[in-house]
């Protein structure tokens, strides 16, 4: 039950950035439209030819725990990996996917032919084989690698076989309407490499960029590989570990970096007028600002007290003032999904009193000054009801006591968006790491297994409306806002607006 986009974008969460005190899948509905652009935001590529020696330096929030693509969807590896590996389709940043590592495919009723590109090879140069193809689409349903994130992407596989080399048959249950998107998530690797531990650190794939080496606390190193289908803009890449975004610009403004993104719109104006030689520009990549509670806390077991703590939590006003009117939403949808049901209303905000208010703690990342003063407008609403208390800490230290349940509410950003699942983190068959509220519900869980097998975008949608209900009636989370993402670049840094969303470092490039 993952479908939480590519690994890129994928799934994940984070820093808020938000600032009161062949064949082609057709793209799925269209997310949230990002503000109008105004005077000094970066519209089109530094004059001059990309320098082909160069390397781009790109700020990485916090370190992943692992590369192995098959074990973690975490956000930072996912930026990382964008450019390494690539599955048998690939995204094309609209919510559609292309031909990747397959050229094309036949269907024939509950059965799948695809045809290798044979353009396609490994970035050590060895050809992809059918046996890989097999090899990886099995690893992500743990046969052959132990089970991870991945493993509803194919959980109706009847048989994965290799029909010849170059060809390979996928016989499923039933149908489902993203069934390439789906295929777009599971990376292709060598089979020699899914029993390696190189596999953790460097695994090896077909995208236009290969691991270099990987410094731990410093930095991951990617070079270009000549020969890929896709050209690297840039003859290196290294994504530096930087966990502190003040930190990370100031060290953008000091020449040590080239690009910041995940930064507040609010912060990147200030900088590009603190240091005019930096260029300042969004992306579409919608995320949703969230407050997430943890479902396993006594205090927050009861979804009638969860429901509760939200309507102290002035969503409307902070949207208004301190997000600079962001649209509030209501969750796990963006508005403008076909599958947000519209009899759905959020919650209204209240402040009405309790005999013995309960203390929580409200964790967000410390250096983000926004949901810093949402929390503390939130003790302040919340007051005679919860008592709640602001907690800090460093933005990896947050996904990690995110992961392991170890929080009362913590508030960060979640994907967002057409190809989002929410099951990745509601289900209760998801994995400890992923599920961070922590909810079990046994109607929930038909109703995104109905979304995940959803035949047709009529079925998509009645599914999808009775997972709103049904998240809206539990409340595992308070859905704040919509984020539109901000990022710096020294003003040299070509290729920010070569897709439609967040940018990719492989497409990056540097001017003579």
């Amino acid at each position: 039950m993952v479908r939480l986009g590519i690994l890129v974008a994928l799934a994940a969460a984070t820093a808020a950035c938000f600032e009161r005190g062949g064949a082609r899948e057709a793209p799925a509905p269209a997310a949230a439209a990002l503000p109008s652009t105004a005077t000094g935001w970066r519209t089109a590529d530094p004059p001059g030819v990309p320098d082909p020696t160069a390397t781009v330096r790109l700020a990485l929030e916090a370190e992943p725990a692992t590369l192995d693509p098959f074990a973690t969807l975490d956000a930072a590896s996912g930026r990382v990996l964008a450019g390494v590996v690539e599955g048998l389709w690939c995204p094309t940043g609209d919510g559609g996917v292309e031909p990747c590592v397959a050229a094309s495919y036949q269907r024939l009723g509950q059965r799948y032919i695809f045809h290798l590109d044979p353009a396609r090879r490994f970035s050590d140069g060895a050809a992809v084989t059918a046996a890989d193809v097999v090899a990886s689409l099995d690893a992500s349903r743990g046969v052959g690698h132990a089970p991870g994130p991945l493993a509803g992407v194919l959980d109706d596989a009847v048989a994965i076989t290799a029909v010849d080399p170059a060809t390979v048959a996928l016989e499923v249950r039933g149908d489902r309407a993203t069934r390439l998107r789906d295929l777009a998530l599971v990376p292709i690797v060598p089979a020699r490499q899914l029993a390696s531990p190189s596999l953790a650190s460097a695994p090896i794939g077909t995208g236009p960029l290969a691991i270099a080496s990987w410094t731990r606390g410093e930095a991951i190193r990617l070079r270009r590989v000549d020969g890929a289908a896709r050209r690297a803009g840039a003859a290196a890449v290294a994504w530096v570990v930087v966990a502190d975004r003040a930190d990370a610009i100031r060290r953008l403004a000091a020449g040590q970096l080239d690009v910041v993104t995940q930064v507040p719109i609010a912060e990147a104006v200030a900088a590009t007028a603190a240091h005019p030689r930096l260029a300042r520009f969004r992306y579409a990549q919608p995320a949703m600002l969230v407050a997430v509670y943890n479902c396993r806390r006594p205090a927050l077991a009861d979804p009638a007290v969860r429901r509760d703590l939200t309507a102290t939590l002035d969503r409307a006003g902070i949207a208004r003032t301190i997000l600079g009117g962001a649209a509030t939403v209501t969750g796990p949808w963006l508005p403008d999904d076909p599958r947000a049901d519209p009899t759905v209303a959020p919650i209204p905000f209240a402040r009405a009193r309790a005999a013995h208010p309960p203390a929580l703690a409200v964790l967000v990342p410390a250096g983000s000054t926004t949901t810093a003063r949402i929390a503390d407008i939130w003790a302040q609403d919340a007051r005679g009801r919860f008592a709640l208390t602001v907690e800090t800490a460093p933005f990896a230290d947050v996904l990690a006591r995110l992961a392991a349940g170890d929080f009362d509410v913590a508030i960060t950003s979640i994907s967002a968006g057409p190809e989002v699942d929410p099951g990745a983190r509601l289900t209760s068959a998801a994995p400890p790491d992923q599920a961070w509220p922590g909810l079990r519900d046994a109607a929930l869980d038909r109703a995104l297994a109905a979304l995940a097998a959803a035949p047709d975008a009529g079925a998509q949608i009645a599914a999808g409306r009775e997972v709103h209900r049904l998240v809206a009636a539990l409340a595992p989370m308070a859905f704040i806002a919509v984020d539109t993402r901000a990022g710096l670049a020294a003003a040299t840094v070509g290729g920010l607006g070569a897709a439609p969303g967040a940018p990719e470092a492989w497409r990056l490039w540097q001017a003579r």
